[in-house]
């Protein structure tokens, strides 16, 4: 670092210790500490056009998640066994991290998913505006989760890393109902599926297929 005259300079070592072990020694108004201003202007980030069309992100995550459930045929309650998702975050800068946000966004998925919903009377009163009755995923909901990465390092990024944060929140709910669609033929499109909901999907796939055989095309052969 210099000002001026490259001989009159010192190494940013050096003037990072004199702001820590001698702050005195720095002149009058100047508060210790090394700050350094860096900005980056992302190619692909575009401004909105006529059609309000915005490209926001330098690049974008992916994403994939397996699910096992389940389903008490008495009572419609679902249960997730097991949960196996794979992100590529391109070149994952803090692996640490990174699963802490995969699993927090998990949780928060799985409770939207299965447990968490906002539940209005006809007067607009909510109903249950507390942890007594608005229904929360805990550690015992939690199923057994296997992650795994796949890193495609971003050509669009200085560091090669893309976005991840919480990207669970937005799978698990498809996962979930995709699970559920395939082992009993249902159609899920409404989240959460509380066993109320689930039990009238299946009274209406009961009806309709009970519908089904009561129209089956007659025997028009010759007797």
């Amino acid at each position: 670092v210099y000002h001026g005259h490259k001989d009159t300079g010192l190494s940013i070592r050096r003037l990072a210790g004199l702001t820590h072990w001698s702050p005195t020694e720095l002149p009058g108004g100047v508060e210790p500490g090394v700050y350094e201003t860096c900005y980056y202007s992302i190619p692909t980030v575009t401004p909105p056009n006529e059609k309000d069309q915005v490209n926001s992100s330098a690049t974008y995550g992916f994403l994939v998640d397996v699910v096992k459930v389940e389903i008490n045929p008495e009572t419609a309650e679902i249960k997730v066994l097991d949960y196996i998702t794979v992100h590529d975050a391109g070149r994952l800068l803090n692996p640490r991290l990174a699963h802490g946000q995969i699993l927090g966004g998990l949780a928060q998925g799985l409770g939207s998913a299965l447990f968490e919903e906002m539940v209005y009377d006809e007067q607009g009163q909510l109903l249950n505006g507390s942890f007594m009755d608005y229904l929360c995923p805990t550690v015992g909901e939690m199923p057994a989760v296997e992650i795994a990465h796949q890193e495609t390092p971003s050509p669009l990024t200085p560091l090669g890393a893309k976005g991840l944060g919480e990207g669970n929140t937005m799978s698990a709910g498809a996962a979930i109902a995709n699970a559920v669609a395939d082992a009993l033929g249902v159609e899920p499109t409404t989240l959460p599926l509380s066993p109320t909901r689930l039990w009238d999907l299946l009274c209406q796939r009961n009806v309709e297929q009970s519908k089904s055989r009561s129209f089956q095309p007659a025997d028009r052969r010759s007797r």
